[in-house]
């Protein structure tokens, strides 16, 4: 996922174009994102009415790992099916540039039970009229998280630091 944000921001800044003021009003984006909650990112949907956006993730994380019972070590694996759901609003602009705040819900699902409240301030820099790359940083707050099969975190938790993500968007 990350060579995939990368290449599309390589390619975004290989585009030689003049951009203007942004209006985004019934624009809808697909693109890719590093999401603010671990583990949660992927395939990116944005649509904006005027200022105000909506914002829908979906990913898909698969991880394996050794458990320990008795001293023997036992492989197991654990799929997360991320969906993540965000409200935008977009209070700065600038010719290139729109400034947002949005807050959202992060759900895992599959193996990894969990639930989530994302509250971000976010950038997106747009190259032409049709293709941006965004940063955003956020506080996601953790609520009744599955850490591991049968294993379960059922305390609210802010975790130890900020998170951070980024992505792409093509516009249409």
């Amino acid at each position: 996922m990350k060579k995939l944000v990368l290449l599309a921001t390589l390619l975004g800044l290989a585009i030689p174009t003049a951009a203007s003021a942004k209006t985004l009003e019934g624009r809808f984006g697909v693109g890719g994102e590093a999401g603010l909650t671990p583990g949660h990112g992927g395939l990116s949907l944005k649509y904006w009415a005027g200022n105000f956006g909506i914002q829908g993730l979906i990913g898909m994380q698969i991880a394996t790992f050794d458990s320990t019972a008795d001293g023997v070590a036992d492989p197991d694996s654990i799929t997360n099916l991320q969906l993540d759901l965000r409200a935008l609003y977009n209070f700065a602009r600038t010719e290139q540039t729109n400034l947002y705040v949005g807050g959202g819900v992060a759900l895992g699902l599959i193996d990894a039970d969990s639930f989530g409240i994302e509250l971000l301030l976010g950038a997106e820099h747009f190259f032409s009229d049709w293709f941006s790359v965004s940063g955003i940083v956020g506080l996601p707050i953790a609520l009744g998280v599955e850490v591991a099969p049968g294993i379960e975190s059922t305390s609210a938790s802010l975790g130890s630091v900020i998170n951070w993500g980024g992505g792409f968007h093509f516009y249409f």
